[in-house]
């Protein structure tokens, strides 16, 4: 099994893809209250030192990672360790640099931070964590961590591939793609939101920069009043979002990789045939197959019950419109 497979199929189980969905008619429950959103910004993460915060709480609770703390990547691509995993920082090399998730200098904070050195040790990148209001008179800093380094773009010059998040419970995250040009320059913001699935590289393409790929959870236009299915939270699906390297940035360009999506689904569907009880989910396949474009020689497959089929067939074109302002053309 390759690595992006082993990682793949990872991310899926977390998202609840690779398991029996809520059964129809089930009540409605609304997706847990969201952390305050995070606020708008039009350069990268600050590379200035910002001031730690005073708490005298004890530190929350480290969460538990949704993807593997060092996932399998291809090759010339280093995952990053987080300072709970490493609590002295240890730098990994990447290219020629060194790069480290610092912690927090306060005790009774976890607002890590993203360092880069170069090879004479010299710091030549630093980033924090944005701020945002709590409450009136409370500013809390997101936790900013680097996941992977490497060369994204193919200029020699590694990428680091950041994560910024609140804290909060399944939200909110934002991630970001920077180089380690001079000066640093950032190629994707991404203001996520829910459900921390990484980013990682993929090779779609033959030749030239490499795609990264996450999930988007986007709920289907159900009318659960007309006899459509009921979708709660943790059921909602969360479909792959491809980025691609256009016009020196990383924009969402789900659309166009079609054929490496279809090649995906089978990889991920052999895998899931060889695990005991993994059952595909069919809003998950469903979604998938209108991405790739396929819905209508797969969908007697993915829901043999024509009656259960009838609301998939009624929304696939609204949600198709839906998928590709989401996921990029």
């Amino acid at each position: 099994m390759n690595a992006g497979r082993v990682v793949r199929l990872a991310s899926l189980l977390s998202l609840g893809l690779l398991a029996c969905s809520p059964p129809a008619g089930r009540d409605a429950a609304r997706p847990p209250p969201r952390a305050p959103a995070t606020p708008a910004a039009s350069v990268a993460p600050s590379p200035s030192i910002a001031p730690p915060t005073s708490a005298s709480a004890a530190p929350p609770p480290v969460p538990v990672a949704e993807l593997p703390s060092a996932p399998l990547l291809p090759t010339g691509f280093v995952a990053v360790p987080e300072p709970n995993l490493a609590p002295d920082a240890s730098r990994v090399a990447c290219g020629a640099f060194s790069i480290e998730n610092a912690p927090s200098a306060s005790p009774n904070n976890y607002e890590p931070f993203v360092r880069a050195y170069d090879k004479a040790g010299k710091k030549i990148y630093e980033a924090h964590g944005r701020t945002y209001e709590l409450d009136a008179g409370i500013s809390v800093r997101q936790s900013l961590v680097a996941d992977v380094c490497g060369d994204l773009t193919g200029d020699g010059i590694p990428e680091l591939i950041l994560t910024e998040r609140t804290m909060g419970a399944h939200c909110c995250y934002t991630h970001y793609i920077v180089s380690l040009t001079t000066p640093a320059k950032r190629l994707l913001m991404w203001e996520k939101g829910d459900s921390g699935d990484g980013m990682l590289p993929i090779r779609f393409s033959k030749s030239g920069p490499w795609q990264v790929i996450s999930y988007a959870r986007i709920y289907p236009p159900f009318d659960p009043e007309k006899g459509e299915p009921t979708m709660v939270y943790a059921g909602v699906p969360g479909y792959p979002i491809v980025f691609d390297y256009v016009g020196g940035e990383y924009k969402p360009r789900t659309f166009s990789f079609r054929e490496g999506l279809r090649s995906m689904r089978q990889e991920d569907r052999a895998a899931c045939a060889a695990l005991p009880d993994c059952e595909p989910s069919p809003f998950y396949e469903w979604g998938l197959a209108l991405i790739i474009g396929d819905w209508e020689t797969e969908k007697a497959k993915l829901i043999p019950d024509a009656e259960e089929r009838e609301p998939f067939e009624r929304r696939a074109k609204e949600f198709t419109a839906a998928l590709r302002r989401a996921l990029g053309p």
